[in-house]
């Protein structure tokens, strides 16, 4: 499977048009991936979370920390993040990673890997899952699939279902809300070029992709759709999770795009939550950096997710990242001298 991450031009002018109100009625917010390595982090992170308002946190997860040899488990780290911010009520969203399997694992036959992976997944959901509020495997599986699994997407079915039916074995009271592996902005632009809805994304500053990536997005459209279909029709989920970037005005028709895969996969989108596991931006080249602006991006991104009917969005990232290859580098609350930036306001007042 080969996902090419093309696509996009808005159908219709790009609109930078602030509506007159900045708070969200039904959405919840919170943040991904925030500092929480140690107590002084974790510290640090509750009370950035306290004045922002905001009770929900995304962490990730990889097997290979917590099983480095196999059968020999390190909890502890994991735990102690855990039951820090369940013990202060922030509800707790833990994505398994595709990436970050321990080295021993390959040597394996699949059918005792998918058997370790079993018992890796149901000794984490009795240490920690009544911590945890939703859970998922894979983050990005569009591009997690073929970096890490060979492009395997029946590998990736089973394993998703194996955390379902290993959450399905806790009492229905202490159950976390199993949620499908999400989707990149890549892949969504992807998917919204191939069911027509945007030809490529535009800003003010250009397009995103070349006439190029857009015909090679197209000439991959029947694996890509084929891969969209057997892990929406193949996996066993309570909600889905798409990743939410930069080009808010075409976000909306990204929602869209999914609905029409879960019906075509026999899926009701009525019948499934929809979750932003990661929202921010803007984009790092082709729209403006500065402090205002970013704000009231987050101001937009905030009306739009709650228009949209998304239950949850998790803002990335808490404090700024600097250096080469930082992912959504003007995405961020705290500048990297922990700063509260006027975006940190923006989400406060999203609250």
């Amino acid at each position: 499977m080969r996902l090419v991450l093309a696509a996009l031009l808005a159908l219709g002018a790009c609109s930078t048009h602030a509506p007159e109100t900045a708070g969200a009625e039904d959405l919840a917010l919170g943040v991904a991936f925030p500092p929480v390595a140690d107590a002084e982090e974790r510290a640090f992170t509750l009370a950035q979370l306290d004045a922002l308002g905001v009770r929900h946190v995304r962490l990730g997860q990889r097997w290979a920390f917590r099983e480095p040899e196999r059968d020999r488990f390190v909890w502890g780290p994991l735990e102690a993040r855990v039951s820090a911010l369940a013990d202060a009520g922030v509800e707790v969203f833990l994505t398994l990673d595709l990436k970050g399997m321990p080295d021993w694992l390959g040597a394996l036959p699949p059918d005792e890997q998918e058997a370790e992976f079993r018992a890796y997944v149901r000794e984490l959901l009795a240490r920690v899952g009544g911590g945890v509020a939703a859970v998922q495997f894979g983050n990005e599986w569009t591009v997690e699939v073929d970096r890490y699994a060979g492009g395997d997407v029946a590998a990736f079915v089973r394993w998703s279902n194996v955390l379902y039916d290993e959450v399905q074995r806790l009492p229905p009271d202490g159950r976390p809300e199993v949620v499908l592996g999400s989707v990149p902005i890549g892949g969504l632009h992807t998917l919204a070029l191939l069911q027509g809805r945007i030809e490529n994304v535009v800003f003010e500053g250009g397009p995103q992709y070349t006439p190029e990536e857009v015909a090679a997005a197209r000439r991959d459209g029947p694996a890509t759709l084929a891969a969209f279909g057997a892990v929406f029709g193949g996996v066993r989920y309570d909600a889905v999770d798409l990743h939410l970037y930069d080009d808010v005005w075409n976000w909306p028709a990204y929602r869209e795009a999914v609905e029409q895969v879960l019906r075509e996969a026999g899926r009701d989108p009525g019948g499934v939550a929809f979750v932003a596991s990661e929202f921010g931006g803007p984009h790092p080249t082709l729209e403006p950096g500065g402090e205002a602006f970013r704000a009231d991006r987050v101001r937009e991104y905030v009306r739009t997710l709650d228009r949209m009917g998304i239950e949850r969005a998790y803002f990335f990232k808490l404090v700024e990242e600097r250096g080469a290859d930082i992912a959504h580098p003007n995405s961020f609350l705290l500048d990297a001298d922990l700063r509260r930036t006027a975006a940190f306001d923006a989400l406060a007042a999203g609250r």
